[in-house]
């Protein structure tokens, strides 16, 4: 009779390996449980957890480290551990003492600090930009607007009528408003997101062009930088996806022992590999829409 061999549990424990829990009736050493207080330590050890490489690692490490060679080495030298294990533990404390931020410090805090240039840049030109806009509008615009205005309502009196329309740029709104819908009816094919700009307002089709080219610009920037932030962050998605593959693959093994962990890694491979010929296939510019193949698509 055959017996079936029973799939063996491998879930890796969030705190890797470490001497106080290999041995048994050595001394638990304070350096270690001091370490592993800090949010950066516990952080790191959760992602660490999670690798596929890592539990590979731990599952294959653990039989030598507590095998009775280790331990009985282990036990010898224990005192000498014993004193500096005291003596790492103070320096811990001093060194808490200089630096307290080493209790409270998160990868989430050191990614704000290193981004709090960047983000003081942004800020600052966002606010130069608005103040010189303002200026530029106030100093220079609105003066020059109303003796624009001025003007015209002179030639409108003194020499022809145009109904408060400018004299020059009105006469190409014939020409331009065709012009001002196809633009129009392109941006909101092509950047949905964002504000309409109105038909009415504007004294002519030339003003309205400005405002709808200015429109496009306030719709392409944040697609822009959503493409880049794809760009910049799509090696670690996929290398996320690659480690989920892998640790499902893990999953379908009796073990994780090295051969087993060899076909875990084979089996990924071949299944990254059909994920890339899809999304070929998928996204091949040449492969013609299933109606045109004459399938009647429900």
């Amino acid at each position: 009779m055959f017996h079936q061999r029973k799939k063996e549990s491998f879930k890796v424990d969030k705190h890797i390996v470490s001497a106080p829990a290999i041995s048994k009736g050595l001394t638990k050493y304070k350096t270690l449980d001091h370490i592993n207080s800090y949010p950066l330590v516990q952080q790191t050890k959760e992602a660490l957890g999670t690798l596929a490489v890592t539990k590979i690692f731990v599952a294959n490490i653990n039989p030598i480290i507590s095998s009775k060679a280790v331990h009985k080495t282990l036990v010898v030298i224990d005192p000498i551990t014993k004193t500096v294990d005291t003596l790492s533990d103070k320096t811990l404390v001093t060194l808490e003492k200089i630096i307290p931020s080493l209790k409270t410090k998160t990868y989430q805090k050191l990614g704000d600090e290193v981004m709090a240039p960047c983000k003081f840049i942004t800020g600052t030109s966002s606010k130069v930009t608005i103040e010189v806009l303002d200026f530029t509008e106030t100093k220079v615009y609105e003066p020059c607007n109303r003796q624009v205005l001025k003007f015209r309502h002179f030639y409108n009196e003194k020499v022809y009528d145009t109904h408060g329309r400018p004299l020059v740029r009105g006469a190409l709104d014939p020409i331009v408003a065709p012009c001002n819908k196809n633009l129009e009816r392109l941006t909101k094919n092509y950047l949905p997101k964002g504000k309409e700009v109105p038909t009415d307002g504007f004294t002519n089709e030339l003003t309205r062009s400005a405002f709808l080219i200015f429109n496009i610009f306030e719709r392409l920037l944040p697609v822009v930088g959503k493409k880049v932030q794809d760009i910049v962050v799509a090696p670690c998605k996929y290398t996320l996806h690659v480690n989920d593959v892998f640790n499902k693959n893990l999953e379908k093994q009796l073990s994780l022992s090295i051969v087993d962990s060899f076909k875990a890694t084979k089996c990924t491979v071949i299944d990254l590999e059909k994920e890339c010929i899809q999304l070929m296939k998928e996204k091949n510019p040449l492969k013609k829409p299933k109606s045109e193949r004459g399938i009647v698509v429900n």
